[in-house]
């Protein structure tokens, strides 16, 4: 069970250079027709055969429909006409409209944006950029690794998307659900509305969110050109975005199975086996600032119509900057005195092989008396730093009915993901009355405290500290040559082979200390200056207020307790398999492995083109 609210109110300020544009265009047209007379019959020559060029969203939906109709394999299309005519904020807004395609949400912030076709996730799914593997940082740069982040891409550089729900031959080894192939512009296919050689726009959009005070911005920009007889073109884009977002969240954290004892009313005990048990209820606030920086290049040269030559670069830096404040009661006791313990019948309720409610005032521990909950308060920061860089280079030659392309294209992921947080004991609920869990209803579950209170300040402490890095690096190089020859007018045989080599290595240490007296006699009024935070302020749910942690200005005021990440110290750097540590930090064995993967594959293809 997971209630979620993210309430955000969205103001969008648009303005470019196109607009400009279009709105002169408008003008003089209005000024010329006004000053014609009205006497003026048509020229001849007015009445004589034009060339319509289609343009636009309907010329975008037309060429979707083409490439499907000529697609050798089941597929979907998203094309765009015209640079920055996406509308959504990010790809994964476009594409989830898309039949058969799901979009898995970065809520966390540990990943990003993913995609699953048909039901099958991400895993299964192979995405490319302009027909090449990209590397990605999977969940938290150490799951999930073949997971494509979608935030990567800016998707102003983007021209079309094709989403292959069968595969063929030709396409890289595809995923068991498919494939996901983002195509980056190509300049000299853009249609200057103007004729003129140059176009570009600006884009800007203003995002207010009203559960926090801050207030975000997105700047992105785009510039090109067409030169030498329209045989060479280019173009560059950017952007900037910077957000903040909060999430309020109330989750069960942690269930098991367990045998549950009931007590019946002949005061016999009957064994429930195998129930889904609520061990920890939370109940979290999220502060999720986010910061993003994308610039993407290419040129596209065309000296002949039988030769062309593309080479594209993108880079991406995504930043986010988790602060979470979570309050979380124990339902299970100490060492499983309440889960060891015989329930009243109506101190419990089992559906479907899960407990929707249990009331801890009716339940007699192992020891023979009523039970005591425990509460905690955790502030987690939970920061996660990437930056991807993608580029290739393809050159392709076509006449006389042969094609050849070859291609070439690198990739590399830097990402770290820093989890620090003080940790103190458990608060105990000795007043059992009214602590319980109840989720028999519609709604968000109900998790009651009774007499007891969480928020009275100085009844919380900080008893430890620890501190977990994740650090991936990811380098990819790939090579591909593909030839077709049409053997008649229906008939092409396809043929060609790829290299690829692949190497992530993922590091992890951690830090754990416990505090000494004086130590938490320092951090806890820092820590927990005795104020009260509102989750879900319209809607009860029992675990409304939670005393405020502030782990990160503990970790600004103390430094001499809070060891810095240092990239070039060890075990971060240096030998892979010299697992010494210097510093502060203790190498993690759980999360430390290498991994060098090289694929070689050959493949050949006769397509047939007939009408039914």
């Amino acid at each position: 069970m997971r209630y979620k609210a993210n309430v955000v109110r969205k103001t969008a300020l648009c303005c470019g250079a196109s607009l400009t544009a279009l709105f002169a265009a408008q003008s003089a047209n209005a000024q010329t027709v006004a000053e014609q007379p009205a006497s003026v019959q048509p020229s001849p020559t007015s009445t004589e055969s034009e060339d319509i060029v289609v343009t636009g969203y309907r010329a975008s939906l037309a060429a979707a429909l083409r490439l499907k109709r000529n697609a050798s394999s089941v597929v979907e299309a998203i094309t765009s006409e015209d640079l920055g005519k996406f509308t959504d904020n990010s790809i994964a807004d476009a594409i989830q409209r898309v039949p058969g395609v799901q979009i898995e949400r970065n809520d966390g912030g540990q990943r990003g944006d993913r995609v699953s076709i048909r039901g099958l996730g991400p895993a299964f799914v192979t995405t490319t950029v302009n027909g090449r593997v990209v590397s990605s940082y999977g969940s938290e740069g150490i799951n999930q690794l073949r997971s494509f982040n979608l935030e990567v891409l800016p998707t102003e550089v983007l021209s079309g998307t094709v989403i292959y729900k069968s595969p063929t031959a030709e396409l890289i080894e595809s995923g068991l659900a498919g494939e996901v192939d983002f195509q980056t512009l190509r300049p000299l296919d853009y249609r200057v509305p103007s004729g003129k050689p140059f176009f570009g726009s600006i884009t800007g959009r203003i995002q207010d969110d009203s559960q926090t005070s801050d207030v975000g911005g997105r700047v992105s920009g785009i510039f090109g050109g067409k030169l030498a007889d329209d045989t060479f073109a280019f173009f560059v884009s950017g952007l900037y975005d910077q957000t903040d977002i909060r999430v309020d969240e109330l989750n069960l954290s942690t269930t098991s199975y367990r045998d549950v004892n009931i007590r019946q009313a002949n005061g016999s005990v009957q064994i429930t086996r195998n129930v889904l048990y609520p061990d920890l209820i939370a109940a979290q606030i999220i502060d999720q600032p986010t910061k993003r920086i994308a610039a993407s290049g290419g040129i596209q040269w065309r000296p002949t119509p039988t030769l062309e030559v593309n080479a594209d670069y993108t880079f991406s830096q995504f930043d986010r900057l988790s602060d979470r404040q979570s309050g979380q009661v124990s339902f299970i006791g100490a060492n499983g005195t309440v889960t060891n313990g015989i329930f009243d019948a109506s101190g419990i309720n089992i559906e479907n092989g899960a407990v929707n409610f249990v009331d801890l005032s009716r339940v007699t521990s192992v020891g023979g008396s009523n039970t005591t909950a425990a509460y905690t308060v955790f502030n987690y920061i939970y920061d996660n730093f990437s930056k991807t860089q993608a580029g290739g280079i393809n050159v392709a030659y076509k006449n006389d009915g042969w094609t050849a392309k070859l291609d070439y294209s690198h990739s590399n992921v830097r990402y770290y993901q820093d989890l620090s947080a003080f940790i103190g004991g458990g608060l105990p609920l000795p007043n059992s009355a009214g602590v319980s869990y109840d989720a028999r209803g519609s709604g968000p579950a109900i998790v009651g405290l009774g007499q007891n209170s969480v928020t009275t300040p100085g009844t919380l402490d900080a008893a430890f500290f620890f501190k977990r890095i994740f650090q991936n690096r990811t380098d990819l190089d790939a090579i591909k040559a593909d030839v077709a020859r049409d053997l008649t007018p229906d008939f092409t045989l396809k043929f060609g082979g790829r290299y690829q080599r692949q190497k992530v290595e993922v590091r992890s240490a951690i830090n754990f200390i416990v505090l000494t007296p004086a130590q938490q006699a320092a951090v806890q009024p820092v820590l927990f200056p005795g104020q009260t935070l509102t989750i879900f302020p319209n809607n009860p749910i029992g675990l409304n207020n939670i005393q405020l942690a502030r782990s990160r200005a503990a970790f600004e005021q103390f430094p001499s307790i809070v060891p810095a990440y240092d990239p070039n110290s060890r075990p971060f750097s240096g030998d892979f398999f010299d697992t010494s540590s210097s510093g502060a930090f203790s190498f993690d064995p759980s999360s430390y492995f290498s991994i060098v993967e090289e694929t070689s594959a050959a493949r050949t293809q006769l397509e047939d083109v007939f009408s039914i």
